[in-house]
This record gives C-alpha cells, sequence and structure tokens, in this order.
C-alpha cells in the first residue's frame, strides 16, 4: 500500500516535471539550432550522411515517412515547426499535446541523422515520449498523478541504467579494466586534441586515473542517485565529468544530454528554488519593458 500511494499521492513532482521539460526543450533549440547553417547535409534529399532507407515495414510508416521520396525536400517545414512546438511547449501551451508534436516531430527529424546519433540521443528521444505524460500542475486527479509519477520515474530509470550498462559492459573487456582505455581513445584524432595526446603519452598515469575514475563514476552512479544524500553530490561529479569529456573528447552532445536529464532527479523543493528564479528574471524583464514603455 505504501508503495502505491508513492506513485499516486504521496510523492507528486510537477515542478521537477516543469524544469525538466523546459531544460530538454532549451537543449533542443540549441541542438537543431546549431544544424541551421547545415541543415541541407542533414535533411535534405541529396544529404551525404543518411539516405532514403525506407524498409516497407508499414508499422514504421509515421517515423520513416521523412524518408519517402519529395518529403524530404520539405525539411524547413519540418524544421519551422519543431521550433515553434519548442517555443510553445517553453511557455507552457498545453503541455501535453505539445509535447506529443515534439516528440513525433524530432523523430521525424532524427530519421535523417540515425546513423550519426548516440546512446545519450536515444535516451532523449525515449524520454520525449515519457515526458508526454508529465503533470506540471498540482491536480486531485490521483489518475493523471500515477501516470505523471511513473513517467518521470520511467526517466530516471533510464538514466540510471544506461549508467548501470555503460559502467559495468566496461568491465567486460580489456583495456578498461586495465587503465589502458583513456590512454588509446586520447590517442584517436577525432576524439582527441594534439596537447591531450602528448600530455597523455608524457603522463600515462593520468589516463590510468582517468579511466578508473569513470569506471568508478558510471557503476556507482546508478546506485547514489536513489540516496537523497548522495545523488546531488553524484550529479555535481557528473557536470565536471561531463563536460571534462565534452572539451578533451569532443562528445559534447552527450554530455549535455546527460546534464539535463539530471533534472529530472531534482526534488520539489529544489525545483522550485530554479523555477523561482526563472520568475525573477522573467518579472525583472517585465520591469524592463515597461520601463521603457514609459
Amino acid at each position: 500500500m505504501e508503495i502505491i500511494n508513492r506513485f499516486t499521492s504521496k510523492n507528486f513532482y510537477p515542478t521537477t516535471n516543469w524544469l525538466l521539460r523546459r531544460m530538454v526543450y532549451l537543449f533542443l533549440i540549441f541542438y537543431f539550432g546549431r544544424l541551421i547553417p547545415y541543415a541541407s547535409d542533414f535533411f535534405a534529399e541529396d544529404t551525404y550522411i543518411n539516405k532514403f532507407f525506407f524498409d516497407g515495414n508499414i508499422s514504421k510508416w509515421v517515423v520513416q515517412s521523412f524518408n519517402f521520396q519529395g518529403v524530404r525536400s520539405m525539411y524547413p517545414m519540418f524544421l519551422i515547426m519543431e521550433f515553434v512546438l519548442l517555443i510553445l511547449g517553453i511557455i507552457g501551451f498545453y503541455p501535453k499535446l505539445v509535447a506529443l508534436g515534439i516528440y513525433g516531430c524530432t523523430l521525424i527529424l532524427q530519421q535523417s541523422m540515425v546513423s550519426i546519433t548516440n546512446g545519450g540521443e536515444q535516451l532523449l528521444y525515449n524520454c520525449l515520449f515519457f515526458m508526454v505524460f508529465l503533470e506540471e500542475k498540482d491536480s486531485k486527479d490521483s489518475f493523471w498523478k500515477t501516470i505523471s509519477n511513473f513517467a518521470l520515474f520511467a526517466i530516471r530509470l533510464e538514466v540510471a541504467f544506461l549508467y548501470l550498462v555503460a559502467g559495468f559492459t566496461k568491465l567486460t573487456g580489456d583495456l578498461w579494466p586495465s587503465g589502458d582505455a583513456f590512454y588509446y581513445v586520447s590517442q584517436i584524432g577525432e576524439y582527441s586534441s594534439p596537447w591531450l595526446m602528448e600530455f597523455i603519452k608524457n603522463n600515462l598515469w593520468v589516463g590510468v586515473v582517468l579511466t578508473y575514475l569513470t569506471i568508478f563514476y558510471q557503476t556507482t552512479f546508478p546506485f547514489a542517485i536513489w540516496f537523497k544524500k548522495l545523488k546531488y553530490k553524484w550529479m555535481v561529479v557528473g557536470v565536471v565529468f561531463h563536460i571534462s569529456i565534452g572539451f578533451l573528447n569532443g562528445i559534447m552532445d552527450f554530455g549535455l544530454i546527460m546534464l539535463t536529464m539530471y533534472f529530472a532527479f531534482y526534488n520539489e523543493n529544489r525545483s522550485k528554488k530554479v523555477y523561482e528564479f526563472f520568475s525573477e528574471i522573467k518579472s525583472a524583464g517585465k520591469r524592463i519593458i515597461n520601463a521603457k514603455g514609459d
């Protein structure tokens, strides 16, 4: 009975849901916004990244419809729809309906990039689906509370599971347990830089330490994140970890997605502080606009 109460009325996170949605939408604005100068390379019919690959499976026609002949030529319309929906989502216009539209539009655009996406982007797409069911306001309707709680829990569980798989998969190989993984990664030009290559070569112990720290963090995160006294400490370490990996190895998208997903683990008190901060910025902006009007 206690477990049922936790998923119905006892633990409800409307402000956390509000915050998570907006952080994800802001990330998507950045994600697609930076692709605009290269939109034809990613989304047009003659793109070199991922051409038509519709496999004839009718159950996938909605998502793979972007790959029908002639549809890709309309990619500017899909991009405009994406940005319009993201802005509507940020201002809170029909949250569930808009969230469903963002989920569909993002999946359609993603089909032209599927060959270059990473685990973080797949996590993001799955979370967009669960975000359709998140409640942003307190409600007496126990049904939607329950659905919302399960959706938020699913997002949290997926993030934790990704770390779990990433960490324990490393332990099954040879390079990670031996401490050599970071050294070999640092010597790959696409995932490194000349100064990092030289630094790791001259300081092999640094590569060993970073290798083991990565394994430790990824294998402990799925457990520490559920404990109130530990989760925010692990998230702070995660911020340093992902930003460092982003700058050192150039895998910035994955890090930013994971950091965005951290907002799903905020409790209501912390989320309300962030909400109040944004509200103050909004109020300050209105005062500035009114002052100019006077």
